[in-house]
């Protein structure tokens, strides 16, 4: 593979040798982003990899870790979390509300979590409508300040039937339009978020219930003039029928990894290959937030693989494509030299109903330590 072959050259960086530099060897490597590495060495910088390759060298004085027979992955991305937050509020939100300040940081789910092989959580707020702003947050320490990547990192906007909610959201894009010009000073935090994402400088999280839903919401958009949104929509398993659209706006889509029925069949559809075919970016969030759910996220792709989706599509859906939809590819996502030190050590393809997580790291940190 032409990719293997030039992952020494493209990741491989020196790495100073000092007592925060720790050496992986002999592992199998899933860099995502560059293919794989057969045999080779991951080195960390404190928080940081400091270098991904196969002709990699271990720095003098660095503690080395032989982890011969594991495979490296990197962790993965939940982009539709209520990871220690309360039980969401059906109320309609605003858009200057943030996640940040639901979120309890001595939740006895965290825990549970940091073992489950996701190491970044997009915190969705409470709400309906233009619900708020959305945080990072990273299942590790005690405080907001040790867990919170980002407090205001994307949207989240929640598509909801009949025309009152529709005639809210029109009023509130319109309204925002008209303040693109003016003083930031002279408009309110609401109004000011709203601005932000019609301008794409702030990512928004589109959560559609239906097909119907999701074309309102286009045409909407798509009346609102000099309007360059970055949208991604979080989707149900029917938006099959929605693929070619999807396809034709280059959409990108978070799903729930899992199989539907056709209406009144027996015949399975596999929305995630359908949308992959299609040329739709995915993502995959769990079921749901229980640590089973979250550990079981690999079965579930695997069969979903199985049973049509691409392998490699299916591996991005669990990293770089959420971080690369939200905007924190530049820190997560992948296993390249620069980035956060948050991937698992896996006892065979991550893909295999036999590989167990054996290790787990955040931040350079072993969350779940090896032997």
């Amino acid at each position: 593979m032409i990719a293997a072959l030039l992952l020494p050259v493209l990741l491989a960086q020196a790495a100073p040798a000092d007592a925060d530099c720790v050496v992986i060897t002999g592992v199998r490597i899933l860099t995502v982003s560059h293919g794989e590495i057969e045999a080779g060495t991951l080195i960390l910088h404190g928080d940081k990899i400091g270098a991904v390759g196969a002709d990699v060298q271990p720095p003098p004085g660095a503690k080395v870790l032989d982890r011969k027979g594991l495979t490296v992955f990197p962790g993965i991305l939940n982009p539709l979390s209520r990871l220690g937050m309360p039980d969401a509020a059906g109320a309609a939100g605003s858009a200057q509300h943030l996640a940040a300040d639901e979120f309890n940081p001595v939740s006895e789910a965290i825990g549970p979590a940091a073992r489950s092989g996701v190491t970044l959580f997009a915190l969705q707020p409470s709400g309906g409508g233009f619900a708020g702003q959305g945080a990072f947050v990273k299942p590790v320490g005690w405080t907001r300040p040790q867990q919170m990547l980002e407090k205001a990192a994307f949207l989240r906007l929640v598509l909801q039937p009949g025309s009152t909610p529709k005639d809210a959201l029109k009023q509130g894009l319109e309204g925002a339009r008209k303040a693109f010009d003016a003083d930031r000073k002279k408009i309110d935090d609401k109004t000011a978020a709203l601005v932000q994402f019609l301008k794409g400088d702030l990512v928004c999280i589109a959560e559609a219930g239906t097909p119907a839903e999701l074309l309102h919401f286009w045409q909407l958009l798509d009346s609102i003039p000099d309007c360059t949104p970055k949208v991604v929509i979080a989707a149900t398993g029917d938006v099959y029928k929605a693929a070619a659209d999807l396809g034709a706006r280059k959409a990108r889509v978070i799903l729930r990894p899992a199989l539907s029925l056709a209406p009144f069949t027996r015949e399975r559809i596999n929305t995630a290959a359908e949308l992959d075919k299609a040329g739709v970016q995915i993502a995959f969030a769990p079921l749901t937030e229980t640590r089973e759910s979250l550990e079981g996220m690999f079965f579930r792709v695997g069969e979903l693989v199985k049973y049509g989706l691409s392998r490699e599509a299916g591996l991005r859906a669990l990293t770089l494509s959420p971080a690369e939809m939200l905007g924190v590819d530049r820190r997560v996502g992948s296993l390249e030299a620069g980035k956060d030190a948050d991937f698992l050590l896996l006892t065979g393809d991550p893909l295999s109903p036999l590989t167990r997580i054996q290790e787990v790291y955040i931040n350079g940190r072993p969350v779940v330590p090896g032997e």
